[in-house]
């Protein structure tokens, strides 16, 4: 458990992730904050971890932050670009979740139809709110 494992994150993410669907999110973040990450991918996966609360509590800014600095640090891995490009598109940033998805594309050939999928959704999303702009100033 803990006492024999002090910092360690797969063992502090469950009591995190728990407080943050209480709502408590200064308490998931003191747990975060206390985990010791042993390696680069675990501290990337801390700060992943620290955007999902700062998403569930509308910081969105400072999430896309975490992720991005979650991506630098494991830059052979796809996912934080594709919580990333979640939390842009979420910001009303469809270029740079359009971005953000191409380059997890690129570092996972095998999943492009995924990606692909993904980006056809994001660039309907930009067309119809710009529809829905031009058709508000007429």
């Amino acid at each position: 458990g803990i006492a024999r494992a002090p910092g360690a994150l797969e063992l502090l993410e469950p009591l995190a992730m728990r407080a943050a669907s209480r709502g408590r999110f200064a308490e998931a973040r003191r747990i975060l904050a206390s985990a010791v990450p042993r390696n680069s991918a675990e501290a990337a996966d801390r700060r992943m971890l620290e955007a999902r609360v700062l998403r569930a509590q509308g910081r969105l800014l400072e999430a896309a932050a975490e992720l991005e600095s979650a991506a630098a640090a494991q830059p052979r891995s796809p996912v934080p670009l594709e919580a990333l490009a979640d939390v842009l598109a979420e910001l009303g940033r469809p270029d740079d979740a359009v971005a953000a998805l191409r380059r997890a594309a690129a570092l996972a050939p095998a999943r492009s139809g995924e990606y692909e999928k993904r980006i056809a959704g994001i660039e309907a999303m930009r067309a119809a709110r710009e529809a829905a702009a031009a058709d508000a100033s007429r």
